[in-house]
Order: structure tokens, then C-alpha cells, then sequence
């Protein structure tokens, strides 16, 4: 656990503003706050992933379709089955 917190802390540091770098270092830390229990920050860091790479990445990317599949998983896990539709189209 002191090392996802320290490894959270790191990727404040190393995430870019707005690249690919970024949407990696925001599901990353989504990830890491699911693991620390954090429940409400992870569901805004996956959403905040989610409309980087939609922008930056477009809607049809692998990067994007892997970061809703795992947002999805992290809201099943969290008891939320119906979840929240996260679709965005230019």
C-alpha cells in the first residue's frame, strides 16, 4: 500500500498536460485510487482519461476503448451495473 501511494505521487509529477503521457498518467491514477480506496476520486481521474483521449486520441482509439473497459470493470466492481454511459461524438 506506501508503494501505490508513492507510485500516485510519482505520476503527479511525470504527467504531461496534454498528450499521451497525460490520459496514461490519469488512468494510472485511477487505478491507484480504485486500489487505495478512493472510490469518488478514481471515478473522476477515468473520466478525466476518458476526455483527453477522446480529444486528443479520437473516439475509435485502443487507448480510449481500453480506458472504458476498464472504467467499467472498476464500476462493476464498485456495485454501479448500470453505470454511466461515457460515449462522446464530434
Amino acid at each position: 500500500l506506501p508503494f501505490l501511494i508513492e507510485a500516485a505521487t510519482i505520476m503527479d509529477t511525470l504527467g504531461g498536460k496534454n498528450d499521451f503521457s497525460a490520459i496514461v498518467s490519469l488512468f494510472i491514477k485511477a487505478q491507484f485510487a480504485s486500489k487505495l480506496g478512493n472510490p469518488k476520486r478514481a471515478r473522476e481521474l477515468y473520466l478525466e482519461a476518458d476526455a483527453k483521449a477522446t480529444k486528443i486520441l479520437g473516439q475509435d482509439h485502443y487507448v480510449l476503448i481500453t480506458t472504458r473497459s476498464m472504467y467499467a470493470d472498476f464500476l462493476g466492481s464498485q456495485g454501479d451495473v448500470e453505470g454511466e454511459v461515457v460515449v462522446r461524438r464530434s
